[in-house]
């Protein structure tokens, strides 16, 4: 097997693990997990159309937007979600 094809499949991977644990806070928008679903699709389908670059290309065009998507979402609906959250008081 391609070392190429075995980093795809990590990548693909870690974005879901990553995805999975991003979509169990509340804050976050809807838009946020449904862009970055539509990025891990592309990715599975990369994965079966490997052999192909611009599949794996649009793939990493995608990735790369939604890390920018990720830092934008988070510096807006962290203090946010902080706030939204009940700070216990300390004695």
């Amino acid at each position: 097997m391609e070392s190429s094809k075995i980093v795809l499949k990590v990548t693909v991977i870690i974005h879901f693990i990553l995805i999975v644990w991003a979509s169990t806070s509340s804050f976050l928008p809807e838009s946020y997990i449904y862009m970055n679903l539509f990025v891990l699709l592309i990715g599975v389908l990369a994965n079966v159309h490997s052999k192909t670059e611009e599949a794996v290309f649009f793939f990493f065009v995608l990735h790369c937007i939604t890390i920018g998507q990720d830092m934008l979402f988070i510096g807006i609906y962290q203090p946010i979600g902080d706030a939204t959250y009940e700070v216990p008081q300390q004695p």
